[in-house]
């Protein structure tokens, strides 16, 4: 009977059954919203992902592939993505309903809110920041190595150590670590309360040598022209800046003659750019020939 019809017959079967695919994933993920929101009313809360559970199924997916005549791995590539899809879910629906996006007259007001929101963040997250922040990562781990070698090498070839600074400090680890060769180093983030634990932090011997201070970069380097040795933003908080124009005509003035500075960029492949994370231009090529 299949031969008997055209292409235009057969595709337009075909159509009809990708709608009735996602009839029943959607389907599915409403009963997904139900098993979350049963999740959500238990004291405590039930866990999202139960490994034990979700492979069970994958298994028993890849047999019933099998019997159909299916490619086993490909059944079970399906079900992995629509069981991820559905934990997202879950989790969307743990946290609670968000409130909406407020209305901005431009870009000027957007941007403010979302300064407003890193202060808000950084507040809960300062306290274990040292502590917590590459627990565990080794690719971290050895990329904070790399940029130290690198900071390093750049101060060798230069032989100038009076004044550095740290651009997006945060609490100080690349602050401290430019304090080891540098008469006097200071370091600037946004958020004050990434300062406080910087400040804490700080010997009493070392307290003339080293300086944090609350400073928006995107308004300028509140320092004097040609008076930095060496310059730092790590960790791809370059990428973080609005106006990179700007803050590189900061840099450069302030810069003393022969001067050096490292900014690090996030990798334009990175997932923080597929996810849209940033909302605007990617990289230092948008804006630097």
């Amino acid at each position: 009977m299949i031969r008997s019809l055209n292409l235009d017959q057969l595709g337009s079967q075909i159509e009809l059954i990708d709608e009735f695919t996602l009839v029943i994933a959607a389907h599915r993920m409403e009963l997904s919203l139900n098993v979350g929101a049963f999740k959500k009313s238990q004291n405590p809360p039930t866990p999202i992902f139960n490994k034990e559970r979700e492979n069970g199924r994958l298994e028993k997916v890849m047999k019933i592939a099998e019997e159909l005549g299916l490619n086993p791995n490909f059944a079970a590539s399906m079900l992995y993505n629509i069981i991820g899809e559905s934990c997202k879910q879950q989790m969307i629906q743990l946290q609670g309903n968000y409130d909406p996006l407020p209305d901005t007259k431009d870009d000027d007001e957007w941007f403010g809110i979302l300064k407003n929101n890193l202060r808000s963040m950084t507040e809960k997250i300062s306290p274990t920041y040292d502590s917590e922040y590459d627990k565990g990562l080794f690719g971290l781990k050895q990329y904070k190595a790399f940029e130290n070698s690198i900071i390093d090498t750049g101060i060798n070839i230069r032989g100038q150590e009076d004044l550095a600074i740290d651009l997006g400090c945060a609490t100080g680890p690349k602050t401290f670590h430019l304090a080891k060769r540098f008469k006097r180093v200071i370091g600037y983030d946004i958020c004050q309360h990434m300062i406080r634990v910087a400040n804490a932090k700080i010997d009493s011997k070392d307290s003339e040598r080293i300086t944090f201070r609350q400073v928006d970069l995107e308004d300028g380097i509140p320092l004097p022209d040609d008076s930095v040795s060496y310059v730092v933003m790590n960790l791809g908080i370059a990428s973080d800046i609005i106006n990179i124009e700007k803050l590189i005509q900061e840099v450069r003035r302030t810069l003393v003659p022969g001067g050096g500075f490292l900014f690090s960029f996030y990798n334009l492949d990175a997932l923080i750019y597929k996810w849209e994370f940033l909302p605007w231009p990617l990289t230092v090529a948008a804006k630097i020939n």
